[in-house]
């Protein structure tokens, strides 16, 4: 057995959540969920980085994204326009679920 495979990752690190997400690439690699705390006033400062430096740490293979805020999943790309969108108008998630 992977000692790196996990069915769920849950990062809630007020802020940091970019950086964690850019140190653990392989786990996040082989993990079937992803729930990451989506606030713009964290990404932007707390993190110091743009919102497309922020999603661009979620790997690829996560092809659906619910956001329970909006009580509602979508296809990535949709998904992701979708919190281009809630970015720009200051909403945030406690918990953005990222999976297949």
């Amino acid at each position: 057995m992977d000692d790196h495979a996990f069915d769920l990752v849950l990062i809630d690190i007020e802020g940091s959540e970019y950086f964690a997400m850019q140190g653990m690439t392989s786990i996040l690699g082989q993990t079937k969920t992803l729930i990451v705390e989506f606030l713009p006033h964290h990404i932007t400062n707390v993190a110091g980085v743009a919102l497309d430096d922020f999603l661009a740490q979620v790997p690829e293979h996560f092809t659906k994204l619910t956001v329970p805020a909006k009580n509602a999943t979508y296809e990535r790309s949709e998904g992701m326009d979708v919190l281009r969108r809630m970015f720009a108008a200051g909403e945030g998630d406690d918990g953005i679920l990222f999976h297949h």
